[in-house]
C-alpha cells in the first residue's frame, strides 16, 4: 500500500511540479552518513511560509520561501541533542525543496486536500526528521536527500542503521 500511495505522490509531484525537480535514486544509508556534515533527528519548533512574488508583486501560489527551527533529539554526527538548528528551504516548481510539516503545510497552503492526504492525519504536533544534511546552517530539507519526516509515507526506516554505523565506528 505505501508503494502505492508513493508512487501516486511522485506522479503528483511530477504533474504538479513537471518542469522542476530531478532527483538521483537516494544513496544508501551508510554514502549518506559519509557525504553528510550532520545527521541528526530534530523536532519542528517553529515554522513560516512566504510566498516568493512574480514580476508583478502578487504572491506566487506554487512558490514560497520556508524558514523552520528544529530542536536535535538525537545525533549521530554533528549538533548536540537539545541545539535549535536552522532550517530554510524553496519549495515550488524549480526547487526540490520539503516543507518542514510536509502534508500538513501544503494542506494548510491550499496546495494540497486533506482527503488526498498519504499520511495518515497527525495525532500529535510533534513532527520529527530525520536529517541528512550538508553544508552549514541553515539546512535544507530537499527531495534529493535522505531526509524524511518520521511517520510519513517517505520513512525508510533508517535509525537502525545509523545506531549499527555509529556503534561501528566507536569500536
Amino acid at each position: 500500500m505505501k508503494v502505492v500511495l508513493s508512487s501516486l505522490f511522485l506522479l503528483w509531484l511530477a504533474t504538479t511540479f513537471a518542469h522542476a525537480c530531478s532527483c538521483m535514486p537516494p544513496l544508501s544509508v551508510e554514502e549518506s552518513f559519509r557525504r553528510s556534515s550532520a545527521v541528526f533527528l530534530a523536532s519542528v519548533v517553529e515554522d513560516k511560509q512566504i510566498p516568493e512574488r512574480g514580476p508583478d508583486g502578487k504572491p506566487l501560489r506554487w512558490y514560497f520561501t520556508e524558514y523552520a527551527t528544529m530542536r536535535v533529539e538525537r545525533t549521530w554526527k554533528g549538533p548536540k541533542p537539545g541545539q535549535l538548528v536552522k532550517f530554510k528551504s524553496e519549495i515550488g516548481a524549480g526547487p526540490c525543496g520539503m516543507p518542514s510539516r510536509g502534508e500538513e503545510t501544503l494542506i494548510k497552503l491550499g496546495l494540497l486536500r486533506a482527503d488526498h492526504r498519504l499520511s495518515q492525519a497527525r495525532t500529535t504536533q510533534v513532527i520529527e526528521w530525520l536529517v541528512y544534511a550538508g553544508g552549514p546552517e541553515p539546512f535544507i530539507l530537499n527531495m534529493c536527500s535522505r531526509s524524511y519526516e518520521l511517520g510519513s509515507f517517505l520513512d525508510r526506516g533508517d535509525i537502525p542503521k545509523l545506531d549499527r554505523i555509529a556503534t561501528h565506528q566507536k569500536n
